[in-house]
């Protein structure tokens, strides 16, 4: 059996990292979540540096 190492759901981290809205707190509690992918740390470290969620315009239709 593996130990929890974080309170944070699978279904939370979705919900907060998707959000459509700015929110600095989650961000900076779900990018402190021990064994969350590198990838998704840094992204969450780019919101709250630029304070902006990122365009995913080019990521869900491509290039216009």
């Amino acid at each position: 059996m593996q130990e929890r190492r974080t309170d944070i759901s699978v279904r939370d981290a979705m919900k907060i990292y998707f959000a459509s809205e700015f929110d600095a707190q989650s961000y900076d509690r779900l990018a402190s979540c021990e064994g969350l992918a590198a990838t998704w740390v840094n992204s969450l470290h780019r919101r709250l540096d630029k304070q902006k969620i990122e365009n995913w315009q080019m990521r869900l239709f491509g290039p216009v």
